[in-house]
């Protein structure tokens, strides 16, 4: 290694080798791997947003009877809030004047094509959001049966992550 820490290890007697297995750091360093250091910073990171998200996981879903709200009740609050905040539907007919029309050699403008296909998407997501919401309210209502999709989206709203 660059550093000198790490080397092939010789022939010799036994106690050389255990100082130098002594000498070696107890975490290893990404150099041993010939990794750069900033790896080290990546792994980081990725082991504690791993450790909040298990954290996260882990908190109970009940209250203990004081005068704060059930986790039901902050989950209903939340999709109730999420179902106010979005947009409606996206429809042709509310076009302006100069979209969407039809160019002399009888096509849309690419432009025009491309706005169509993500109006098509946008569309789908917001109906595909909408079902969630109502499932999941249905849900916790006792309505309807949490499936896996649902749980985690409850978690995920109660540990205000992404679902």
């Amino acid at each position: 290694s660059k550093s000198g820490t790490y080397k092939p290890a010789s022939t010799g007697p036994l106690e050389e080798h255990m100082t130098y297995f002594g000498s070696l750091p107890q975490v290893d360093e990404p150099e041993i791997f010939g990794m750069h250091e900033n790896a080290n910073i990546t792994f980081n990171r990725a082991e504690s947003s791993h450790l909040m998200a298990t954290i996260l996981v882990l908190q109970p879903r009940e209250t203990s009877g004081g005068a704060g709200k059930s986790s039901d009740e902050i989950v209903i609050d939340v999709v109730d809030d999420v179902e106010a905040r979005m947009p409606e539907l996206l429809d042709e007919d509310d076009k302006g004047p100069t979209t969407f029309v039809i160019q002399p050699n009888g096509l849309l403008t690419s432009l025009d094509t491309v706005l169509q296909q993500e109006m098509i998407k946008f569309n789908r997501l917001m109906k595909a959001m909408t079902i969630s919401l109502v499932g999941l309210r249905r849900a916790i209502g006792g309505l309807a049966i949490m499936s896996s999709d649902l749980d985690d989206m409850y978690a995920g709203l109660m540990n205000n992550s992404l679902p």
